[in-house]
């Protein structure tokens, strides 16, 4: 009597070779879609960074409405933040926290810095006469105590930026305001950021005193610019 033996099948096994193929195909697809994922990111995070300082432009001009056209003062709002704290009331976002905060700014340090964004500080605060100050302004001669310009006074404000995306300089005490130092001031004082390109293509983000958003590159930081991005009377 013969017993029939069922010969060995192969099923749905795979072979090395069939499993090599399959990982290098993975692998392959994985090569090309990272960098699409990547520049999505970027890309999302430069709209979030955009939409950011649109809503401080809003701050800015709501702000000029409910003080006579005059554009903010310096000074904080006694509970801390300077700039930032002092436009509580327009953004209802505490300092450090919300639109204060770029997603692209990898190195702001929650609950020490203020804001991701630096204010036109040294040309956008009036030049106070008695006693006379510098103008544009230098440090230590603000920006506290200094008053808003006029909005009526600022010429171009299609062209004159307030906030833009700055940080800690190389090299700096680490320490972040809501300031921006003007590109042409060698100054690096203690909590006062530089302009910062951190975006895509070296390209930042910035608001403009008439209120409208847009990115800024290399142009907009040079010192030979300051009279046409910086200097409202020009």
């Amino acid at each position: 009597m013969y017993v029939l033996r069922k010969t060995p099948s192969r099923g749905f096994a795979f072979t090395l070779i069939e499993l090599l193929v399959v990982i290098s195909i993975i692998a392959l697809l994985i090569a090309i879609l990272l960098p699409a994922l990547g520049a999505a990111r970027r890309s999302a995070q430069d709209s979030s960074c955009k939409s950011n300082v649109k809503q401080l432009g809003l701050a800015i001009a709501n702000y000029a409405a409910d003080n006579r056209d005059g554009l903010p003062d310096s000074g904080s709002n006694g509970l801390g933040g300077d700039l930032a704290g002092f436009l509580d009331d327009q953004t209802g976002q505490d300092w450090g926290k919300g639109i204060w905060v770029c997603p692209s700014h990898v190195d702001f340090k929650q609950g020490v810095y203020t804001s991701s964004y630096g204010y036109n500080w040294q040309y956008l605060l009036a030049p106070v006469r008695n006693p006379p100050k510098a103008y544009p302004h230098v440090y230590p001669n603000g920006p506290y105590k200094l008053i808003g310009l006029d909005y009526s006074r600022v010429k171009r404000p299609t062209e004159i930026m307030s906030f833009m995306d700055h940080g800690v300089p190389d090299g700096g005490p680490e320490a972040l305001f809501a300031y921006v130092m003007r590109p042409g001031d060698p100054a690096r004082p203690a909590g006062f950021g530089v302009p910062q390109l951190r975006h895509s293509n070296d390209k930042g983000n910035a608001v403009f005193v008439d209120g409208h958003a847009d990115s800024i590159g290399t142009e907009h930081i040079d010192p030979l610019n300051e009279d046409k991005y910086w200097d409202p009377f020009k």
